[in-house]
């Protein structure tokens, strides 16, 4: 038997391995599309002890009676210049707002919008229930800035997500 005939059940494993992944990413960003998104627990705001929205203190202690996050709340936006920060270290916007960066980091990454999710303004801000620091914008996406432990080296990163509500799915 010739090599050529021996591989042959292999490359069609291969293709066919191929075709799969292309249909499942297909219906995957399909279904992306649809519904509107879900409301996100926002946290609410300083407390009376100076507790910030993540419950920290401003020596960062945690405080005993942090507050709680609160469903669907979303908050105004800080410009650059009321949060001291440097617009090259903002996330640049595709139309060519600014804002700062959120959940500690310093200088800001690029945001990546696609077709999947495009663009559109900032119009909040929110706290989701693991204190993740969210803008939220007018079509239901939402965009934040991150540390993550990269090869055991932190580095920030731009996510971006759009909620979309469960769906039931009929075998026929």
């Amino acid at each position: 038997m010739s090599a050529a005939k021996s591989r042959a059940p292999a490359v069609v494993g291969v293709v066919l391995v191929a075709i799969g992944l292309a249909a499942g990413g297909w219906l995957w960003w399909g279904q992306g599309a649809a519904g509107p998104a879900p409301a996100v627990p926002a946290a609410a705001g300083a407390g009376a002890d100076g507790a910030g929205a993540d419950g920290k203190g401003k020596d960062g202690a945690v405080a005993d009676d942090a507050p709680q996050p609160a469903s669907g709340e979303l908050v105004a936006v800080e410009t650059p210049a009321e949060a001291g920060i440097l617009p090259e270290n903002c996330i640049a916007y595709p139309d060519g707002s600014r804002l700062p960066p959120l959940n500690g980091v310093e200088k800001a990454p690029r945001i990546a919008f696609h077709r999947a999710i495009p663009f559109s303004p900032v119009i909040g801000k929110r706290t989701d229930a693991h204190g993740t620091e969210w803008y939220v914008h007018e079509n239901g996406a939402m965009s934040t800035t991150r540390y993550q432990l990269k090869n055991g080296v932190r580095e920030a990163i731009g996510e971006l997500q759009k909620p979309v509500a469960t769906t039931t799915v009929l075998d026929h």
